[in-house]
C-alpha cells in the first residue's frame, strides 16, 4: 500500500540531514510515491499543489524535470488536460513515450488531432506503454486510422513479439478477432494452422511458430502461402528471414528474397508491410552470402534517418565497390572516413588511408577547469557516486551539461578527469564527436598493473585497454544488473572457475574489488577464451560479453571462411555485436597509442572459418 511505503520512507528519510546535497531528491521520491498510480484520486488537487511547489523551488533542475514528468504521467492518467498542457512544453528529459501519447490523446480530446504526429508515436515496432495503446485505440474509435493500420499495428506488435500488443491490435474495429482465437494462435500456433481459416489469425500462428523453430514455421508458411493475401504473404516471409538471420541460418536471405520488399508510401500513408527493424535483419542475411545487389536494395528502402546510420552508408559503399560503382563508393567511404569510430576507420582503410594515432591535447587553463568546483549539478552526482547509484549520478552530470559550449565541455571533461571520474571524462570528451583528445577518450590507467598481467598472459596490453573501455569505462567499483564486478566486469561463476584453474582455493567474491585480483582473473580468462577460438578476436571478444560456448556456435553456422567486418554484422545479440565493434575500434586506438604507428582494424577483425561448436569446459 502506498501509506506503508510512505510510512518507512518517511522513516528513512528523517535520518538523512537537512543539508544533504540530495535533499532535494528526498522531496522528489516522496512526492513520487504520492503520484504513484495506486494513490487515490480524492487527494489529487492537494498533491497537484504540492508538485507546483516543487517545481517553483526546484526550476531547471533534474529533481524538477523527473518531477514534472510524473506529474505528467499521473496527469494522463485522469485525462486531467488543462494542466498536462501547460507542464508538457516544460518537460525537457523526452525520455520516454508515455507523456508524448498523452500529448496527443490530449489534442484528440480538444478535438486538434494530429494524425501525423500519433502515428509516429504508435506505429513503431516496439511494446507500446499503455498510454500509447490507449492513443492507438482512441486514434480508431475516432475514425482516424482504418483497418488497414489496424493490420499494420499487428504487424509491428508481431515484429516486436508482444504478445499484450498483438491482443489489443487484434481486438480492434476492422479485424476484431476473437481473443480466445488470438491466445490459441500465440499459445499453440500449430493447432491454429490446422483448422483456422481466418488470415490473420493464420499470420500470428505462423510468426510465432518462427520464433522458437523457424524451419516448421517455413513449411508451414509453404503449405498454406495462398491461403494468404500478397501483402501478408510477404509480411509472413519477412518474419521467416527475420527468425531465421538471428539463428545464423545460411536459408534466411532466400527466405527474405520471398518476401519481395514492398516500395515505400507516398505522402502520409501507412508504413511498408515490415519495418526498418526487420529490415535490418534482412540486410545481415544478404551480407552474409555477400548478395550485394540486396544488400543495396534493402538500404537503399530504408527510411532516411536508418539509411544515413553509419553502419549503412559503410556497407552501402561496400555494395557500390562489388558492383563496379567505385566513384559511388568512394564518395561515400570519403564522408565517413571523417568519424573516429568503427566505421570511421573501416572506411580509412577501404580508401587506403592508415588509422594513425589520436593527438593527445593540452589542458585548458586551469581556471576554465576549477570553474566546475563549486557546481551543485556535479556535487549532486559525487553524493549518488557515494552511494553506489551510478546511473542516476550519470543523469544529473548529463543534465548539468546541456546546452554547454564545447570549450567548457572540454573543461568540464579534464574537471572528470582530475576527479578519477575516467567515465565521464570519456562521455564528455565524445560530445565534441571528431575533435578528440586521446588523453580524455583512452585513458591509460593502472598501466604498470595491465602491462604486466597482459602479457604474463600473452595478450596484448591494447586489446585489454579496449575491452576494459567498453566493459565499465575504468569505473572499478562497477557493477552489473547480473552481478558482474569491476574493471573487467567478471561475473561471480566465471571468477570461481579461474580461481580453480588458478589454484586460489582461498577466493571470495568480494576479492575482485581488489584491482589486482580482476585484471589477473580477467586477462587470464580473456586468454582461455582466445585459446577456444582458434585466436580470433573477434570472436573472442564476442565470447567474453556472451559466453565462449556462444562464440563457438555462431562460427559453427558458417559454411565458409568470411570476412571478420561481415560476421560483426552478424551476431544475433544486440548487445554484443555492438560490443565486439567498440572494443575491437577501442583496441586499435590504444595500439596507436602505445607503438605510435599506423593501425588495422581489419587486422583485428581478420577472417572467421568455420569451426566444429566442440564443447569446453569453461563459463
Amino acid at each position: 500500500m502506498v501509506e506503508a511505503d510512505l510510512e518507512r520512507f518517511d522513516q528513512e528519510a528523517a535520518r538523512i540531514a537537512p543539508d544533504h546535497p540530495l535533499q532535494r531528491y528526498i522531496e522528489y521520491w516522496r512526492l513520487r510515491i504520492l503520484l504513484s498510480e495506486r494513490r487515490v484520486e480524492s487527494l489529487s488537487a492537494e498533491l497537484d499543489g504540492a508538485v507546483r511547489q516543487y517545481l517553483n523551488r526546484y526550476p531547471d533542475s533534474l529533481a524538477g524535470d523527473l518531477l514534472r514528468r510524473d506529474w505528467l504521467l499521473a496527469l494522463g492518467r485522469r485525462e486531467d488536460w488543462r494542466p498536462f498542457d501547460e507542464q508538457y512544453p516544460k518537460w525537457v528529459l523526452r525520455d520516454e513515450a508515455s507523456p508524448d501519447c498523452y500529448a496527443q490523446l490530449s489534442r484528440l480530446a480538444a478535438g486538434q488531432p494530429d494524425r501525423a504526429a500519433a502515428l509516429a508515436l504508435v506505429m513503431r515496432p516496439v511494446e507500446l506503454t499503455r498510454a500509447c495503446r490507449t492513443l492507438f485505440r482512441s486514434l480508431a474509435d475516432a475514425g482516424l486510422i482504418d483497418a488497414r493500420a489496424t493490420r499494420q499495428r499487428l504487424m509491428l506488435a508481431l515484429e516486436a513479439n508482444s504478445a499484450v500488443d498483438i491482443r489489443h491490435a487484434a481486438s480492434l474495429a476492422g479485424l476484431a478477432l476473437q481473443a480466445d482465437a488470438v491466445d490459441l494462435a500465440l499459445r499453440r500456433p500449430a493447432q491454429t494452422l490446422k483448422r483456422e481459416s481466418n488470415a490473420d489469425l493464420r499470420l500470428i500462428a505462423l510468426v510465432r511458430m518462427a520464433r522458437t523453430d523457424v524451419e516448421d514455421a517455413v513449411a508451414a508458411l509453404d503449405k498454406s502461402a495462398q491461403r494468404l493475401t500478397p501483402e501478408l504473404r510477404a509480411f509472413a516471409w519477412s518474419q521467416m528471414a527475420a527468425a531465421g538471420a538471428r539463428k545464423l541460418l545460411p536459408e534466411a536471405h532466400d527466405w527474405s528474397v520471398n518476401a519481395h520488399p514492398p516500395r515505400k508510401p507516398a505522402g502520409d500513408q501507412v508504413a511498408p508491410a515490415y519495418s526498418d527493424e526487420t529490415r535490418r535483419w534482412l540486410v545481415r542475411a544478404a551480407l552474409r552470402r555477400e548478395e550485394w545487389k540486396w544488400v543495396a536494395a534493402l538500404i537503399d528502402g530504408f527510411a532516411a534517418a536508418t539509411r544515413d546510420e553509419p553502419e549503412y552508408r559503410y556497407w552501402r559503399a561496400r555494395a557500390h565497390m562489388a558492383l563496379s560503382q567505385p566513384e559511388k563508393a568512394v564518395a561515400l567511404f570519403t564522408k565517413l572516413a571523417t568519424r573516429h569510430d568503427y566505421y570511421g576507420k573501416l572506411a580509412r582503410e577501404d580508401l587506403g588511408r592508415p588509422i594513425v594515432p589520436l593527438p593527445r591535447g593540452a589542458a585548458p587553463p586551469a581556471a576554465q577547469v576549477a570553474a566546475w568546483d563549486g557546481n551543485a549539478g556535479f556535487a549532486r552526482a559525487r553524493a549518488f557516486y557515494d552511494l553506489g547509484m551510478r546511473f542516476e549520478g550519470n543523469r544529473e552530470w548529463n543534465f548539468e551539461l546541456r546546452g554547454v559550449d564545447p570549450e567548457r565541455l572540454r573543461s568540464a571533461a579534464w574537471w572528470a578527469s582530475k576527479q578519477g571520474w575516467l567515465d565521464r571524462a570519456i562521455n564528455t570528451d565524445e560530445r565534441l564527436g571528431a575533435d578528440a583528445d586521446a588523453t580524455l577518450r583512452f585513458p591509460t590507467p593502472h598501466a604498470d598493473r595491465l602491462q604486466v598481467v597482459a602479457r604474463e598472459q600473452g595478450v596484448d596490453p591494447a586489446w585489454v585497454y579496449g575491452l576494459i573501455r567498453q566493459e565499465s569505462r575504468f569505473v572499478a567499483a562497477a557493477r552489473s544488473s547480473v552481478g558482474a564486478a569491476g574493471l573487467m566486469q567478471i561475473m561471480p561463476g566465471t571468477a570461481r572457475w579461474v580461481a580453480r584453474q588458478l589454484g586460489r582455493g582461498d577466493f571470495t567474491v568480494d576479492q575482485l574489488d581488489d584491482l589486482q585480483t580482476n585484471l589477473e582473473f580477467g586477462t587470464f580468462y580473456l586468454k582461455r577464451v582466445l585459446d577456444t577460438v582458434d585466436g580470433s578476436a573477434l570472436l573472442a571478444s564476442a565470447g567474453y560479453n556472451a559466453g565462449p560456448r556462444r562464440a563457438r556456435d555462431w562460427r559453427a553456422t558458417l559454411t565458409r571462411p568470411i570476412e571478420g567486418a561481415i560476421f560483426a554484422e552478424l551476431i544475433p545479440f544486440s548487445e554484443t555485436r555492438g560490443y565486439v565493434k567498440h572494443v575491437l575500434s577501442n583496441t586499435v586506438d590504444y595500439a596507436a597509442l602505445a607503438t605510435g604507428q599506423p593501425q588495422s582494424l581489419k587486422r583485428w577483425l581478420g577472417q572467421v572459418a568455420p569451426g566444429a561448436s566442440t564443447a569446453v569446459a569453461m563459463p
